[in-house]
């Protein structure tokens, strides 16, 4: 009875040994392997990686992913920067052989998909997604679905993005406005004297509006975008119209535009040099204090007017929507923002996998009855960037509003509450700004009651007064071969036209050309697209 006694103990000592293990250690053979790609950048996988005291390996997210769902990630390989990630890949599609999952922008989730590399995925987000990111891709819109879908077949998991913050503001320097004795302008006009007014503010030196070399670009600084849609026209965009898509920049409604801005040029209050100058060469000019608008994104306040903040204790902005030609609400012309999709390759024996780390993420990332964000998304500090670990990741595409709407309470009480993560986080910098901490003064702008996501959510996005390009597949052929080149030179003639250097007529010439050069062939291929997408 002894002896029994003795082994019955010993078996269940190494039992509870057995448990203890590591799971790698436990159960390895049993583990479903799934090959992977990781990119991250030297100095974040040194900080991170170093605070956590985990490897690119044996980290909280295989760990975790080991546990709940019985897979080892193995990377086939890990780079440090998008020309690595671009060499890798090439080198996979060239040999018909990627790994079991991977990142994808358009143009590789249109290569692959024209070689028959990828696995259905619109089955597997039907049956194995939680509700919780079935109800994150519904806040997406149809979009995000139809940009990974091929001839009615769904590809790949969209990383949905909030498209409402590739919008415009404008940002005024309201010290200045205050002084005026001027309203926020509703109108270009009533701009102009604004702009004229600050100029007489600003002294020698001055700029009327910051404007860099690029006319146009979503989502940034010093660019025309914004302008361009007080006026109905929507550069850079694709338009429905009875049915058919037109490309923005070649529209009638940009000459109105460009000729007011051709009056404004002369009016001087353009830098003259600003066809030389980057978006940081720009930004000087409202550092130093010599501008005071700024056609800008959601997150100006953090750069370049965060710097000007600092250097001057007086100084102040606000986010205003955008003026119009006669003062009637604005349309914003928004992209969509989806630019990531995770795919499975069509020889993997698991593809739901995709759907499942989906899963998995969301439930420890956006669950708040879980509070997990701290540890698998963002402990602070030096660790900021954990959930750059994960194999595959998700965000909601209203996180910032959200964020705004959920802080803003607690704001006007001055009590965190039940915040948590990011909230918590957006919440402590906004309240440290309103008492008056210069240094989080661009966060308060960014997320406070008057801030930048307020007016897109409630001036913009809420009214309706927003419009998403219509074209959002992989790059055309003609695309792939031609837009660069069609591109820049259709926005060369544009800044002609700006700067004086050729008439506005001149604009009908650069149609044509743009037409003629292959623009023809793009209208009828993103045509052929948008017709696949009505079956």
């Amino acid at each position: 009875m002894k002896r029994r006694g003795l082994l019955v103990f010993l078996l269940a000592c190494v039992m509870v040994f057995t448990l203890a293990l590591p799971v790698g250690s436990l159960a390895q053979d049993d583990l479903k392997v799934i090959t992977s790609v990781l990119q991250i950048d030297a100095a974040t996988q040194d900080r991170v990686l170093t605070h956590i005291n985990e490897t690119l390996q044996d980290n909280r997210w295989n760990t975790l992913i080991a546990e709940r769902l019985g897979y080892k990630i193995e990377y086939s390989w890990v780079v440090s920067d998008s020309e690595q990630y671009n060499q890798k890949f090439n080198a996979a599609l060239a040999a018909a052989d990627i790994p079991d999952i991977m990142r994808l922008d358009k143009v590789k989730m249109g290569q692959c998909v024209e070689a028959g590399l990828l696995a259905e995925m619109g089955s597997l987000i039907e049956e194995y997604a939680s509700p919780l990111l079935k109800q994150i891709l519904a806040d997406g819109g149809d979009a995000p679905r139809l940009s990974c879908t091929f001839d009615g077949v769904q590809y790949a998991l969209p990383v949905v993005d909030a498209d409402i913050e590739r919008g415009s503001v404008l940002w005024l320097r309201t010290d200045w406005l205050d002084k005026t004795g001027l309203e926020a302008p509703k109108t270009i006009d009533e701009l102009i004297v604004v702009l004229q007014a600050f100029m007489e503010i600003a002294g020698e030196g001055a700029v009327g509006l910051c404007q860099c070399k690029y006319p146009f670009g979503f989502n940034a600084n010093s660019r025309f975008n914004g302008f361009f849609y007080g006026y109905g026209a929507y550069p850079e965009m694709w338009l429905e119209r009875d049915g058919q898509l037109l490309y923005g920049s070649v529209q009638p409604e940009m000459k109105p535009a460009l000729a007011k801005l051709n009056e404004m040029y002369n009016l001087g209050l353009f830098d003259p040099e600003f066809i030389v100058m980057d978006e940081n060469k720009a930004a000087e000019a409202i550092i130093s204090g010599k501008c005071g608008a700024l056609y800008g994104a959601h997150w100006s306040s953090l750069a370049p007017l965060q710097d000007n903040v600092m250097a001057d204790p007086e100084a102040d902005w606000l986010p205003f929507d955008l003026p119009s030609a006669d003062g009637s609400p604005t349309i914003v012309g928004t992209e969509l923002a989806t630019g990531t999709w995770f795919a499975a390759s069509a020889k993997c024996e698991y593809p739901q996998v995709i759907v499942e780390l989906a899963n998995l993420y969301c439930e420890k990332t956006f669950d708040p009855e879980l509070q997990e964000y701290a540890f698998y998304s963002n402990p602070g500090g030096d660790a900021e960037g954990v959930w750059k670990l994960s194999p595959v990741y998700m965000m909601t595409p209203l996180k910032n509003i959200d964020t705004t709407r959920a802080i803003r309470p607690h704001l006007e009480s001055e009590d965190p509450g039940d915040l948590y993560g990011e909230q918590l986080t957006m919440y402590e910098y906004t309240l440290a700004g309103m008492k008056g901490d210069r240094q989080m003064w661009g966060w308060m702008r960014v997320f406070g009651i008057d801030g930048a996501c307020q007016v897109q959510y409630e001036q913009q996005y809420l009214p309706g007064e927003t419009y998403l390009s219509r074209f959002y597949g992989a790059p055309t052929e003609t695309m792939n071969s031609n837009q660069s080149i069609l591109t820049s030179a259709l926005n060369e003639a544009i800044v002609k036209i700006i700067t004086g250097q050729s008439p506005l007529d001149s604009f009908d010439d650069a149609v044509n050309a743009w037409f003629i050069g292959g623009g023809q062939d793009i209208t009828d291929e993103v045509n052929a697209w948008y017709a696949d997408q009505q079956q």
